[in-house]
């Protein structure tokens, strides 16, 4: 559950732990929507957990 309403790429970048290049390849991918506040570039929290809930889930290694 995401608190904040809006984040900075700053904060998002520390709070979902990537760098800015990694940020900027999933914005302009279309993975992640960033949105334009002024001269302010922002991620809303529902397009930020949504981001999430399309991540792919984890799949286990099999035992050899």
């Amino acid at each position: 559950m995401i608190l904040k309403p809006t984040y900075t790429i700053k904060e998002f970048l520390a709070d979902f732990g990537m760098g800015k290049t990694r940020f900027y390849e999933l914005v302009n991918s279309g993975a992640l929507k960033a949105r334009k506040s002024g001269t302010r570039t922002v991620v809303l929290a529902a397009d930020a957990e949504a981001y999430l809930e399309n991540l792919p889930e984890y799949q286990p290694r099999k035992a050899a």
